[in-house]
């Protein structure tokens, strides 16, 4: 009934699913290969989500047996990174974790 039979005024009076049409991209169902420079610090994300990096760090429960890799930055953090972007920062001397918003 939501998406066939009720207008909607953001639509214009039309229904989602009289808008709706399929991504021309398609997706084989396969996550493709993360990559990461030699000799970069990896990890491999636990089934909780957790890192072991002298502490346990949780990043999500979406990356479970995903690999990220600490990047050393100039400001004295760490980059927790998969597949080239940057999900959150480590201060190893705070021993904590900074999100990015």
């Amino acid at each position: 009934e939501f998406n066939r039979e009720r207008p909607h005024e953001a639509l214009g009076g039309l229904t989602p699913g009289g808008i709706w049409v399929p991504s021309p991209r398609k997706w084989d169902g396969k996550t493709p290969e993360v990559s990461y420079p030699e000799g970069a610090k990896v990890y491999r994300v636990g089934p909780k989500g957790v890192i072991h990096i002298g502490k346990r760090v949780f990043l999500n429960q979406a990356l479970r047996g995903e690999y990220v890799m600490l990047e050393e930055r100039e400001d004295g953090l760490e980059a927790i990174i998969f597949n080239r972007m940057d999900l959150a920062y480590y201060d190893r001397r705070k021993q904590s974790i900074i999100r990015i918003d």
